[in-house]
């Protein structure tokens, strides 16, 4: 890998991804400070193509809108929206930050006889693609009845007959507010 970093023509992409996996490398050989050189020098080209790309970060706003989805998706919230949800405990929703163990617990899961495994899915982004500004969504009846059983027509496509069916995708903790509004009776775990 150290070659292969030291190629002039690699592209940054895959640079990145090479000083992730050698950081990794290095971080199971106990190799601390030299995995982290590497993790660091990833986040740092990552952050160049973000900012080319004109996908810039502000940690103030992203705490003040995480704190707008907070103070949005309250008991009281759910309990005027109630008429909502759906009935359905088809989808178990697996999320987390990425390297927090959703694709170990969801083989866990769906070593059960009555659960399948979704995979990652990208219903939610797709549906919802201002995800990214974590505005909160407003949803009103019939639509959001469309999301539910479009939603559950994805799951039973992954699986007709399976009691519950996973969605493992990460950075469906977004959209739990709208997603739990949907689908009230959904389990959600949360891996830290």
């Amino acid at each position: 890998m150290g070659l292969l970093l030291a190629d002039q023509g690699l592209a940054d992409g895959d640079r990145v991804n090479l000083h992730f996996a050698l950081g990794k490398a290095l971080d199971d050989l106990a190799e601390y400070e030299q995995a982290m050189r590497h993790f660091d020098e990833a986040n740092r080209i990552e952050a160049q193509l973000q900012k080319l790309a004109g996908r810039t970060s502000n940690r103030g706003e992203f705490a003040a809108e995480v704190g707008t989805i907070i103070g949005t998706y309250v008991p009281e919230f759910f309990a005027r929206h109630k008429p909502f949800g759906s009935t359905s405990e088809l989808p178990i929703l697996i999320v987390g930050m990425p390297r927090s163990g959703t694709t170990l617990v969801e083989q866990i899961l769906s070593s059960h006889t009555k659960m399948d495994a979704g995979g990652e899915l990208t219903f939610w982004s797709e549906r919802f693609p201002g995800l990214a500004e974590f505005a909160p969504i407003e949803l009103v009846p019939a639509p959001t009845r469309n999301l539910a059983t479009d939603y559950f027509a994805v799951l039973r496509g992954i699986s007709p007959a399976a009691e519950r069916v996973t969605d493992k995708t990460p950075g469906n903790f977004q959209v739990l507010g709208p997603i739990h509004l949907i689908f009230p009776q959904a389990r959600i775990i949360h891996c830290r």
